[in-house]
């Protein structure tokens, strides 16, 4: 339940958007001559930047409270980890984190497929098999959180 990428921009876009966003202001009570113009433009461009960073920080916040309440719950099931792949949508310091793709089939026989969030370390290939708790909402699976810090093991670096 680490900080991800959209926390990160989100934090980068409120606080450059409030900087602009005040930054405009003053220019456009300090200068007399085109201030409000120049001010409007950085208070304009530094309110939408501050807007979306607002938005992306409450999005991720959001995203964390539910993980939580579904852990706390502590309604699961037991999937397991089928595949693990690059997650090419996200690139930090031109490195793509890992997503395991984890297989849980039903009393019925139906097989549900649920993806982990993002793993910014290399996963042992052995994990491929290994059990894993998925907490879960109510039996649709609309909400779900994959505990995957169970089965990463725990690296030190030096």
């Amino acid at each position: 339940m680490g900080k991800g990428a959209v926390w990160i921009i989100g934090l980068i876009y409120t606080l450059l958007g409030g900087l602009f966003l005040v930054l405009g202001l003053v220019l456009g009570l300090a200068v007399r001559e085109n201030g409000l113009m120049i001010g409007g433009i950085f208070a304009g461009i530094g309110g939408i930047f501050f807007v979306l960073g607002v938005i992306f920080l409450l999005a991720e916040r959001r995203k964390a409270v539910r993980n939580r309440r579904l852990v706390e719950a502590g309604r699961y099931i037991v999937g397991e980890i089928a595949d693990l792949q690059l997650n090419y949508s996200v690139s930090l310091n031109n490195r793509h984190p890992y997503i395991a793709i984890v297989r849980y089939t039903d009393w019925n026989g139906t097989a549900h497929v649920f993806k982990s969030g993002s793993i910014y370390r290399y996963p042992d290939p052995s994990l491929l098999g290994s059990q894993v708790k998925i907490y879960v909402e109510d039996d649709s699976f609309r909400h779900y959180y994959v505990d995957m810090e169970e089965v990463l093991s725990a690296v030190v670096e030096h």
